[in-house]
């Protein structure tokens, strides 16, 4: 729905490390159920791929395996090239939407694990019949967006810089539904 298209299959690039180790064989098999049912579930196939085991670094002597790293590449139909989403924003005034119910939940992520130094951490909520439903939502492509200022603050020094011209478009939602600026709200 954030593209515009409607999925149609996707490739994959899962990077893990040894896989004699139970935890990191743990670790695949799960990213493979997982993508199993998210590809079931949205009639998916995957048309092609690579696995990668083996990713480790030496550290203090030990072997420590890399962060299991699946990564999927969707392919998806878009009826009307006019309608591609792309990344950026356009003017300044332009806004960002959350999607579904907002989790406030960091778990298992870089910010965690770098920042504040929680390197295990419970897996983030996720509801893959809640994300099939937000896949049936419409939108119409009203004016291009761009990037602003505080994106600076928000994301990184530079962001705003790095997106400008690189796409976007502001949109209205055509389906039934409700916006709401907060849980609260």
């Amino acid at each position: 729905s954030c593209t515009g298209a409607t999925p149609s299959a996707i490739t994959n690039c899962l990077n893990f490390g040894n896989p004699y180790n139970k935890e990191v064989y743990w670790q695949f098999v799960g990213a493979i159920k997982g993508m199993g049912r998210s590809c079931e579930k949205f009639g998916t196939p995957v048309t092609g791929g690579n696995v990668s085991f083996y990713n480790q670094t030496a550290i203090d002597s030990n072997e420590v395996p890399v962060f299991p790293t699946p990564t999927i590449g969707m392919l998806g139909i878009v009826e009307d090239k006019k309608h591609i989403m792309t990344l950026d924003f356009k003017g300044k005034s332009d806004l960002i939407y959350l999607l579904g119910e907002s989790q406030n939940n960091i778990s298992s992520s870089e910010y965690l694990a770098s920042y504040h130094l929680v390197k295990e951490s419970s897996t983030p909520p996720f509801n893959l019949d809640n994300e099939f439903k937000l896949q049936g939502i419409n939108f119409l492509g009203t004016q291009e967006a761009a990037p602003c200022y505080w994106m600076n603050g928000a994301i990184a020094e530079g962001a705003e810089e790095a997106m400008k011209g690189r796409g976007g478009l502001r949109a209205k939602i055509l389906t039934n539904g409700r916006l709401k600026k907060s849980p609260e709200g």
